[in-house]
């Protein structure tokens, strides 16, 4: 099921998120190419603490911006606290709900032409997080 699509700076950077039972999918691209592609998992210790692990399974490993972009996406996932109060918020309730995000790893294909242009990153972050809390 797609639950995320949109483009960003004039239509050059395509974002597409696909759910799947155990992961999510996120292609990020503006030049139209998978690129690298990396997995992001998240094992939860407590309500407050997290590990994460981020690898790179395809493309180059020395680019550490991506690994950056697929850990600021599944911190976003996993975070519970802050999307408890978004339910909250939206529902009018003070019930916790399920995180769907909860148990599912990220698959992410990304290229970006100028990946090292930090506010580049920081929008399409921005408007992937935007996106994640509306789908709640």
């Amino acid at each position: 099921m797609n639950i995320i699509q949109f483009q960003l700076f004039e239509n050059t950077v395509k974002v597409s998120m696909t759910l799947f039972r155990n992961a999510i999918q996120c292609i990020v691209s503006d030049t139209n190419k998978f690129g690298s592609v990396l997995i992001a998992e998240c094992e939860k210790l407590s309500e407050d603490e997290n590990i994460y692990d981020v690898k790179t399974k395809f493309g180059s490993r020395e680019i550490v911006e991506y690994e950056y972009f697929a850990r600021r996406i599944i911190e976003e996932m996993y975070n519970s606290k802050r999307i408890v109060a978004e339910m909250q918020k939206k529902y009018q309730t003070q019930e916790k709900q399920f995180n769907i995000f909860l148990g599912k790893k990220l698959l992410l294909f990304i290229s970006l032409n100028e990946r090292e242009n930090i506010n580049k990153i920081k929008v399409i972050l921005e408007e992937i997080r935007v996106n994640l809390i509306n789908l709640i």
